[in-house]
């Protein structure tokens, strides 16, 4: 008996319990089931592909979702402290702003050696403003208690600037700085606790109990500088007081006119 060269003969069991021979064309059987065991490893690696695809969109998209949250987060602070910036500047949440101006002194019989009429030097200097919280508190205690219970706030409120002559010493300090926009520009008023001592000499007679020193300046932006005109009240009595304005009892009384700019 003749057998294939590519087949094999198992002849060890066979004899043993005398059945008839198998014969295994083992190189064939293997060869007919190579195409199969390819096709089987293709489509796994192809289902592994898309697996790996669908997982790599699939994380794709949440990153990209999670890049849009974080921009929209971003985007709303950006808008929040935008905001809270507008807000800030409309109330005059500045610091640290200096004018310099040339004051026209009241055309008043003033003390012996003080001519009417005359010109001088005068530097402010804002420190800061008052808060929404800190003015509503001293206007509440104005309504209520007059000029006596405003004097005692301003007791206990911090210096927020000073306004002083530049040939002189010392300055007035300012207890009450307020800021609010206006058509062409800003608005500042500012309160100190008592009168201006520095223009006594150019008023006679004494200042009141109730009378305050007034700070009022009309800003506008001009070349990129900010300037203006102002008032200077030496003593003067108030009526009513809130954040956005100050009405003050002025009958009669003429106040120290400037022209400001910052330096």
């Amino acid at each position: 008996m003749a057998f294939p060269q590519d087949c094999s003969l198992d002849l060890g069991y066979a004899q043993h319990v005398r059945a008839k021979p198998q014969i295994h064309c083992e190189p064939e059987r293997k060869c007919r089931a190579l195409p199969h065991i390819r096709r089987q490893r293709r489509l796994r690696e192809s289902l592994f592909k898309q697996s790996h695809v669908a997982a790599g969109r699939a994380n794709l998209s949440a990153s990209g979702s999670r890049m849009k949250a974080i921009l929209i987060l971003f985007g709303c602070l950006g808008f929040v402290c935008l905001s809270t910036g507008v807000t800030s500047l409309t109330h005059g949440q500045r610091s640290h702003e200096q004018f310099i101006a040339l004051a026209q002194m009241p055309a008043v019989n003033g003390a012996v050696m003080v001519g009417p009429g005359a010109t001088a030097n005068i530097n402010i200097y804002l420190d800061s403003y008052s808060t929404d919280e800190e003015v509503s508190l001293m206007a509440a205690k104005f309504t209520k208690g007059g000029h006596k219970a405003l004097r005692s706030a301003f007791e206990k409120t911090s210096l927020k600037g000073r306004i002083a002559m530049s040939d002189r010493n010392g300055y007035y300090e300012l207890k009450l700085v307020r800021s609010n926009p206006t058509e062409n520009g800003r608005r500042v008023f500012a309160v100190g606790e008592r009168a201006m001592r520095f223009l006594d000499g150019y008023y006679s007679g004494r200042s009141k109990l109730d009378e305050f020193g007034i700070l009022q300046l009309e800003l506008h932006t001009e070349n990129g500088i900010e300037q203006g005109t102002g008032t200077l009240f030496h003593a003067v009595r108030i009526k009513t007081l809130s954040g956005d304005r100050i009405v003050l009892d002025d009958h009669g009384i003429q106040p120290v006119r400037l022209r400001v700019r910052k330096p």
